[in-house]
């Protein structure tokens, strides 16, 4: 009977662990990017992170978490807090990245597939990240400057020129 007791308290006590809900993961990954958050909560299908410094970081989500929906919108957000999340999904993708192989004319055909579907990957992680809007091509700009040998340098090229075209679009949208 004892044996079967502490069983019952070991699954017990390790039950919550395996228990992360959807809003736990989303907090999760703003705290792994180092942005400190007071709260989470979900509304329907928007998960809406209110963070410490001031502001919120909200996403909206039908299902699971994905990590790599980067889809992530911040509303009255510090700079310091866009760049630290920039700097984690740009990791994420730069990681992803790196598994692109350069050559890819002798794949074999299996390969040449994983390669695009990577590649797939980090283009729609780059689309989403442009929720970042002005402030994130603000953020990266600077970041360019002061740090011109990052590594993540050329995803923040890549991600502030898309910026910059969206930003230079915009007004002419508004004349029409």
């Amino acid at each position: 009977m004892r044996k079967w007791l502490c069983i019952v308290l070991i699954y017990l006590l390790c039950a919550p662990a395996f228990a992360e809900t959807v809003q736990d993961q989303a907090l999760l990954f703003i705290q792994e990017a180092d942005i400190e958050a007071d709260s989470v909560m979900r509304i329907e299908n928007s998960i809406i992170v209110t963070l410490t410094d001031g502001g919120t970081a909200s996403l909206w989500t039908s299902g699971d978490f994905d990590p790599l929906d980067l889809s992530w919108r911040f509303s009255g957000a510090t700079d310091a807090d866009v760049a630290r999340y920039l700097d984690h999904a740009l990791a994420q993708l730069s990681t992803l990245a790196q598994r692109i192989p350069e050559d890819r004319e002798e794949l074999p055909a299996a390969e040449l597939q994983r390669a695009r579907s990577l590649e797939a990957i980090v283009e729609k992680a780059l689309t989403a990240l442009e929720n970042t809007g002005e402030q994130g091509l603000r953020v990266l700009t600077v970041q360019l400057a002061e740090t011109p040998e990052h590594p993540l340098n050329p995803l923040r090229e890549k991600l502030a020129a898309r910026l910059a075209d969206i930003m230079a679009q915009a007004p002419q949208e508004n004349e029409d």
